[in-house]
């Protein structure tokens, strides 16, 4: 029964660890906004902040289940008041919702970069605001574990997760629909290159984010659904097997994370090909369609001469400035 139970958990904690250490080379060196922008590299510190942020958070999330069937496979069964096993809870719960609460920031961030186009560009407060904001979610997420394994807060803090996450996902429904609209205007009403490219990326990024809070809504209310469905009907189902299909829940959830933020986002998933050619030396555009989902335009440079003039000004601009060798 034990063999049953772990060797399936382990092959899916592998796979989701390889599949989150290439989501973290791929944002690593991205460049979220065109490197056309102008004020490209102090834009896209806070939203490569973030989402390494993510990324780490679905780490610890599934290193925790990691700990977990290390336990069981040594002991045949979860113990509960080991120091192990209760570290391997705190770090899940510190996951858990450090994800859901840098997936919020995340959308609050680009929706300000929606609204705010020129003012936000050329903020010198951007890097520490978001900075700070990062540090907040990590301490919080700190709090979140003590209440809920220490205090034995669960249900509150369980509402108050699954809330934020429903929140995050209207949120990027609306700044998705704002900024698509928005992007479709400017593309023939303003010949600020730069604005037209920090649109572009909000929808992008909210894109992919829809996907995956829809996703991440259904797996953790499935996985809580499932423990407390346990705690009222007394105990009928095994400790270990609930807490394994638990725990293996959010693995999954972390791992699909991965696959919907590179397939969804038009430049993850060329940066993303780009490195499994390196990797494997195949060709991987069967897989990735760069087409498929092509729904967001590309700015037309022909459809209009000022538009166009701006654009070679700026590339002009750009090589000037660029470093003699």
């Amino acid at each position: 029964f034990t063999a049953t139970l772990v060797i399936p958990q382990f092959f899916l904690v592998f796979t989701a660890l390889a599949t989150l250490c290439f989501t973290a080379l791929v944002i690593r060196p991205f460049e979220l906004i065109h490197g056309n922008c102008k004020d490209n590299n102090h834009e896209s510190i806070p939203s490569r902040i973030l989402l390494n942020l993510i990324n780490f958070a679905q780490i610890c999330v599934v290193l925790s289940h990691l700990g977990k069937l290390f336990d069981l496979a040594f002991t045949g069964d979860f113990s509960q008041e080991h120091p192990w096993y209760i570290f391997t809870q705190l770090l899940h719960e510190f996951g858990y919702f450090l994800c859901s609460s840098t997936e919020f920031i995340v959308v609050v961030e680009r929706a300000v970069a929606c609204r705010l186009l020129r003012k936000y560009d050329r903020s010198p407060t951007n890097y520490p605001v978001f900075l700070s904001l990062s540090t907040i979610s990590i301490v919080s997420s700190f709090v979140f574990s003590y209440l809920v394994h220490i205090r034995k807060h669960k249900l509150e803090c369980t509402i108050f997760a699954e809330s934020m996450d429903l929140l995050t996902l209207l949120m990027a429904c609306l700044c998705h629909w704002y900024s698509r609209r928005r992007y479709q205007h400017m593309l023939f009403h303003s010949t600020n290159l730069g604005s037209r490219y920090q649109l572009r990326e909000v929808a992008e990024i909210t894109r992919a984010l829809i996907p995956i809070s829809i996703v991440s809504v259904a797996i953790k209310l499935g996985a809580s659904s499932m423990v407390w469905m346990r705690i009222i009907y007394q105990e009928e189902l095994p400790y270990a097997m609930m807490m394994s299909l638990y725990q293996s829940l959010h693995t999954l959830n972390a791992m699909l994370w991965c696959v919907l933020i590179l397939f969804r986002h038009r430049g993850l998933r060329q940066k993303s090909i780009d490195m499994l050619r390196r990797i494997t030396f195949c060709q991987w555009d069967w897989i990735f369609d760069p087409d498929a989902h092509r729904n967001i335009p590309d700015i037309d440079y022909s459809t209009n001469y000022e538009l166009t003039q701006a654009h070679f000004d700026l590339l002009s601009a750009s090589w000037q400035n660029f470093p003699k060798t």
